[in-house]
């Protein structure tokens, strides 16, 4: 069977399998974005947006692409029911939640600072309590 009929026929499988496709993604809540590390994310274009019990919802972008159930799968241990995306919208979500995961990272490292001052400042007292 010539390369250009298996593809004709694979392509005609995947029509038979309907995956559904959301119109609407704009947010990921918090509970799901930290499920996938960022770089699988991108890797994969795929992102977590929803869950019941040991069954994610994922957003992909390429439904031919099977081997993207078995990673998850295997990172988050559910089982995966996929859900397509646009490819543009995907690229959004990706580069929203890179930039909560900066801001959140960046808030921490302003807060280093403070966190020093205060272990001195703990240790300092008790230094004195400890001379008296």
């Amino acid at each position: 069977m010539s390369n250009r009929k298996r593809k004709e026929l694979t392509d005609d499988v995947l029509q038979d399998v309907m995956i559904p496709k959301l119109w609407t993604l704009r947010r990921i809540p918090g509970r799901y974005r930290c499920l996938l590390p960022v770089a699988v994310m991108k890797r994969y274009q795929c992102v977590v947006v929803g869950g019941e019990g040991s069954i994610l919802t994922v957003a992909i972008t390429k439904p031919t692409d099977t081997c993207i159930f078995h990673t998850i799968g295997a990172l988050t241990g559910c089982t995966i029911f996929p859900v397509l995306v646009e490819p543009v919208r995907m690229r959004l979500l990706i580069r929203r939640i890179e930039r909560l995961e900066y801001a959140y990272y960046a808030s921490m490292n302003s807060l280093a600072f403070y966190y020093a001052l205060q272990q001195r400042s703990m240790l300092s007292f008790l230094i004195n309590c400890h001379e008296r």
